[in-house]
């Protein structure tokens, strides 16, 4: 019994390390979505490849590095409570919350910016 509520916590955890990658696509289509808008509420003209394109650009690539450490350190932290609480109630409480703040954030993605999704889609290969 302690070895299926060990297995079934390691694929529990990858299923969460692997919906964490996938926000950080979504977090950044969301990051260069607000970007848009903020330049779009100071009458900032965002048609041409001018310096606004590769503010944007930079923009991305750092939110994508802070968004994949994060993403990196939430592996690291959760693996660690489940390898030493599995089978708890702390355990599930943990994946609970995670899950449902990773549900959440692809939830907002969808309605917000579903071209983060079609991303996913081209990466996945579906």
């Amino acid at each position: 019994m302690r070895l299926l509520i060990g297995t079934l916590t390691f694929l529990l955890w990858l299923l969460t390390v692997g919906l964490g990658i996938a926000e950080v696509v979504v977090l950044v289509d969301l990051l260069l979505a607000g970007y848009s808008t903020v330049l779009g509420w100071l009458g900032v003209v965002t048609e041409d490849y001018g310096r606004e394109y590769w503010t944007g650009f930079n923009i991305q690539t750092m939110g994508a590095l802070v968004l994949g450490l994060g993403v990196l350190a939430m592996a690291v932290a959760s693996g660690e409570v489940y390898l030493k609480h599995y089978g708890t109630a702390k355990a599930w409480r943990w994946l609970g919350v995670i899950g449902g703040v990773e549900l959440l954030i692809l939830g907002l993605g969808y309605f917000v910016s579903p071209d983060a999704f079609y991303l996913i889609g081209l990466l996945s290969g579906t």
